[in-house]
């Protein structure tokens, strides 16, 4: 066993040259019985050192940067792969940056800095322990990278809470064999609809409240839980938790977690089933017949047609609807006495087309013994009606069963309007009044 430091500190590099390592005689390569040190780089600025084209190996290793030069030290592993029998210690103003598809293997690995996924998709197999003591790390992920956790150690502790920062879109973070109890995770920033955490269920029947920018998932028996916490800006209301046996997939699900109410108060729309009684604008109870699901893909379709129309907290009436609701284009909602489909309510302020959003999602649809309005977020939307192919969604046969026969529903006897040129004036005018003051809102509270 040796100790090894990177020769030329400051100087950019690769790994795998044994000239540019110090410390045995002569020079060579780290190998698995060695204690490697890359070291700060003091006032002569940011270096980096990359691991390209041969695995490596090293018993320990520390990256150190210079918190008070503020310059950076990054190893850098390029679709490779680094193993570490003992500890990897990365200090402020250090980081691990990887590209393609990369692993490290080690046994703890803890510090201040960075593990960064850049592109591709990196597995940390972590054998002991992520951040049980020291200073938390940061992980931040691309757009469209994936970090896995692997080797069933603990991440994080109690008052050590590594950070997730997730920078574009389609980024996921998946740790499915710590248990969940044992995943300390601190600030989770720029989650958003295309984004994805999957972590060991505590087992089927997990449930989940969302408080403020806190997300809280609980086993069935109620007895254990974790929590997550979200940057300011997250859109809660729309964050969903999947569960199975063994695994939880947070999402930020657009539709699902829509409110509606109920005469026992309200319920997400997605727990409604057959039978369940839902409250109509006019206070009347009605059993659900039949909840259609319509999984959508955006992979081809036309954004016009398939993207959710988010209509924001008090854009219709105060309170109206009382957080944001996201519905599909064709759904409408009763907006002074006029049936007015989403799509055509797009003023680009108050109520927006939502882009940020899963490549597959689920619509759901509540369908009553006849054609209704019930309030979702607090706001008058009808109910389904059968003036689309039904056989669009994911279970028609659920409903063919029921009425084999089918079964004609007569629309409510209000005017509709399809386009936004249909929308009366009067409407137009005083929902873009309405935008003005949710507007200057948010400014002052940003």
């Amino acid at each position: 066993m040796a100790n090894i430091s990177w020769k030329n500190v400051g100087t950019n590099g690769a790994w795998n040259v044994a000239g540019n390592w110090t410390g045995t005689s002569p020079a060579r390569i780290p190998t698995s019985s060695d204690s490697v040190t890359i070291g700060s780089p003091g006032a002569i600025g940011d270096y980096t050192v990359t691991l390209s084209g041969t695995a490596g190996a090293a018993s320990s290793l520390s990256l150190s940067g210079s918190s008070f030069f503020q310059n950076t030290t990054t190893l850098a592993i390029s679709a490779d792969t680094l193993t570490v029998s003992g500890a990897i210690t990365i200090n402020a103003y250090a980081a691990i940056v990887t590209t393609g598809t990369s692993t490290i293997n080690t046994a703890t690995l803890t510090g201040a800095g960075t593990v960064k996924v850049s592109s591709g998709a990196l597995t940390l197999n972590a054998t002991t322990s992520i951040d049980a003591s020291g200073s938390a790390t940061t992980f931040d992920l691309e757009t469209g990278t994936t970090l896995t956790i692997t080797g069933g150690g603990t991440f994080g502790a109690a008052s050590i809470n590594p950070t997730l920062t997730m920078n574009g879109t389609g980024a996921s973070f998946i740790n499915v064999v710590t248990a969940q109890a044992n995943v300390h995770l601190g600030a989770i920033t720029g989650f958003d609809g295309t984004d994805k955490i999957q972590l060991k269920s505590f087992g089927a029947g997990d449930t989940y409240v969302v408080s403020g920018n806190t997300l809280t998932i609980w086993n069935a028996a109620h007895s254990s839980s974790q929590s997550y916490t979200f940057a300011s800006g997250t859109a809660m209301s729309a964050i969903t938790v999947a569960n199975t046996a063994t695994v939880d997939t947070i999402t930020i699900c657009f539709m699902a977690g829509s409110m509606i109410r109920t005469p026992d108060g309200e319920a997400a729309i997605e727990t409604l089933k057959p039978g369940d009684l839902v409250l109509t604008a006019e206070g009347v109870a009605k059993p659900v017949n039949w909840l259609g699901r319509q999984t959508v893909s955006t992979l081809f379709a036309d954004p016009a047609r398939v993207l959710p129309i988010r209509v924001k907290a008090g854009a219709l009436a105060e309170n109206t609807p009382s957080r944001d609701l996201l519905v599909s284009p064709d759904h409408a909602l009763l907006v002074e006495g006029v049936m007015i489909q989403a799509g055509a309510l797009v003023n680009g302020a108050s109520i927006i087309r939502e882009t940020h959003v899963p490549q597959v999602f689920v619509y759901y649809h509540v369908e009553l013994d006849d054609h209704s309005l019930i309030l979702a977020e607090n706001t008058p939307a009808e109910t389904f009606i059968d003036n689309v192919d039904r056989m669009n969604f994911d279970n028609w046969h659920e409903f063919q069963a029921l009425y084999p026969e089918g079964k004609s529903v007569e629309e409510l006897p209000f005017p509709r309007a399809k386009s936004r040129r249909q929308v009366p004036v009067y409407i137009r005018v005083a929902l873009a009044a309405r935008a003005e003051t949710i507007d200057a809102a948010e400014s002052a509270a940003a």
